[in-house]
């Protein structure tokens, strides 16, 4: 019994002391901007030219990029099972996700006809003309985010086409398309401002194998440290600003997301209380 409590105990302080070692070069304020910023630099995963614009709320344009970037230097594996908040649904957006889904239904599978895939254009050309046509009745970073969606969509249902000859020929009329890595990883495009929970668990259901609930990620993330700061909920259901987005991903480099069975055990094991004679 004791060696499990010291085998906890152990755990803890070298947790402890990879973090303190982390912050011990800037001071606590600082550590929210510059340093997550500058590592983002050095790895090349963001593009912003200096840190004027950290404090500022991170637009869906530069969100998609900054994620792609960091899943590529991470080299992590597009996977099912998503777990995504796509923030405030109005009746709009409810509509427009609906939409989405039935797209899903044609670039989830595993090829198309010829046939199946001028069905799927054919739809999402005239969804994207409507949805043009009343732009009003949508914000416009919503309507950019569908925008961005339907042209990634297009492309997707072109690639799993049968046909080579006819799929070559599609793709190259297509055309360049941004960020079309976001269906690989099954991320769908976000209504309104991204809050810093909403990141949070997209981003733990991207590089973690584990099926947790919402609650027990930020458990996770909370008790790690990676939520130093932020551990009161109201505070994570706040916009996601850039200084936020690059130390958390910054965090993220000493979190274990997928503990091995061993350490998971030893975990639990910590938590117990043991009487020592």
């Amino acid at each position: 019994m004791m060696k499990k409590k010291s085998a906890g105990i152990i755990k803890s302080v070298i947790t402890l002391g990879i973090f303190i070692t982390m912050l011990s070069t800037t001071a606590f304020a600082a550590w929210w901007g510059t340093p997550g910023y500058e590592w983002a630099r050095e790895r090349r995963i963001t593009s912003l030219a200096n840190n004027s614009a950290l404090n500022n709320k991170v637009s869906h344009e530069n969100f998609y990029s900054i994620l792609i970037n960091y899943l590529r230097y991470k080299n992590v594996t597009p996977k099912d099972n998503i777990k995504q908040n796509l923030g405030q649904l109005n009746t709009y957006n409810k509509a427009i996700d609906g939409i989405i889904e039935n797209i899903n239904s044609y670039i989830s599978r595993t090829s198309l006809t010829p046939n199946d895939y001028r069905v799927v254009s054919t739809y999402i050309d005239h969804i994207s003309r409507i949805l043009n046509e009343n732009a009003n009745l949508l914000p416009r970073d919503d309507l950019k985010s569908v925008d961005l969606y339907m042209s990634i969509a297009k492309y997707k249902a072109a690639t799993l086409i049968d046909d080579d000859a006819y799929r070559a020929y599609v793709i190259a009329n297509i055309g360049p398309v941004k960020y079309k890595e976001l269906i690989a990883y099954n991320i769908k495009p976000y209504y309104g401002d991204i809050s810093r929970r909403e990141f949070l668990v997209l981003m733990f259901s991207l590089l973690s194998e584990q099926s947790v609930s919402e609650d027990e990620i930020l458990k996770q993330f909370s008790e790690s440290g990676v939520l130093v700061g932020y551990n009161d909920d109201l505070m994570l259901s706040k916009n996601l600003t850039y200084a936020e987005m690059f130390t958390f991903l910054r965090r993220f480099e000493v979190f274990e997301f997928n503990p091995s069975p061993e350490e998971s055990a030893e975990n639990e094991e910590s938590t117990d209380v043991v009487e020592v004679d």
